[in-house]
């Protein structure tokens, strides 16, 4: 009898957590050697899960294949990025906006990289990269929210 109402209270919560729409995420807080503090939240509905490797992350699939990775920088850097990314061998689909550059990397004989560095304050930068297809790469970019605490 027992087995029978516990499955009938997992079927219910499954039922509400249905209708209620759930939305699940996972964060971390770094603090980098800008000295800022960063939350890192990543949205995990769609099965992407976020790992912290080292002081920094990374997003990952279901299976544990990295979709992602991640580097802190001084904010400085942004602005090089900026400078020489045009002119970049291998630099493709540049887009900039005054705190994002986004960007494929081809080189012939490697998979093509498609990569993100946001000015996150005026002390701190970060670089994601991903080797994962692009829609994938995009998918995940659009699960990550990164905030000044």
């Amino acid at each position: 009898m027992k087995k029978f109402h516990a499955g009938i209270l997992a079927a219910g919560l499954a039922g509400v957590m249905l209708l209620c729409g759930c939305e699940t995420s996972k964060s971390y807080t770094f603090t980098v050697s800008t000295g800022d503090d960063i939350e890192v939240k990543l949205d995990t509905t769609n099965g992407l899960d976020l790992k912290q490797e080292d002081g920094t992350f990374a997003v990952t699939d279901k299976d544990g294949n990295y979709i992602l990775q991640s580097a802190w920088y001084q904010a400085e850097i942004f602005d090089q990025y900026k400078e020489q990314l045009a002119d970049a061998e291998g630099a493709e689909n540049i887009e900039m906006t005054d705190d994002m550059i986004v960007w494929d990397f081809v080189s012939e004989g490697s998979p093509a990289e498609h990569d993100r560095i946001c000015r996150l304050s005026d002390k701190t930068a970060v670089l994601i990269g991903s080797q994962a297809d692009k829609d994938t790469a995009d998918a995940a970019f659009d699960a990550l929210t990164l905030t000044i605490e």
